[in-house]
């Protein structure tokens, strides 16, 4: 659960699922879990590959939902199962303490509306985030899917470097 998020304001539509990909979801079309790449830098769109070759149809539609948790462990999807890939969107998150340097994501894959029943993709934490009062520093935060991977990215709207680190789950 990650209680440092106060905003979470939608900047683009979350990927919107396909009507022409209306896919079943065989088992056999199931990604194995892979290990995580990890590239920490300093640079203002800081990314991270979280998945490798996540469950595509055939037609090229995501068969599940990639997300984030919010409070009481609901699955809050960004990424809707069905959209074509490549996809992306993004989000807005901000501090919700004074001088909050760190804000965590806790990322899954799935389709229940509860994370307990979805796939933990890992916990990532945006850092170097400036010391300013709650809810001023604004960090647009990326999710894009691909036939390849999935990806996670950050960058501070108001200037500054922040950084994207795997710190744990998945």
């Amino acid at each position: 659960m990650f209680r440092n998020v106060l905003l979470c304001l939608p900047l683009a539509a979350a990927c919107k699922p396909n009507p022409d990909h209306a896919a079943e979801r065989p088992s056999e079309h199931r990604a194995p879990v892979p290990e995580a790449s990890e590239k920490v830098s300093s640079q203002p769109d800081a990314e991270l590959i979280v998945e490798r070759a996540p469950a595509v149809s055939g037609s090229g539609a995501l068969l599940d939902s990639i997300g984030v948790e919010t409070l009481g462990g609901i699955f809050a999807p960004v990424l809707q199962a069905g959209c074509s890939v490549p996809c992306v969107a993004t989000e807005v998150f901000s501090t919700a303490a004074d001088n909050q340097s760190t804000i965590k994501i806790h990322l899954y894959i799935g389709t229940a509306p509860r994370v307990a029943a979805d796939r933990d993709l890992g916990v990532f934490t945006v850092e170097d985030i400036p010391a300013e009062l709650r809810g001023v520093p604004k960090i647009e935060v990326s999710f894009s899917a691909s036939r390849d991977a999935v990806v996670l990215g950050a960058r501070s709207i108001r200037g500054g470097r922040v950084r994207l680190v795997r710190s744990g789950g998945g």
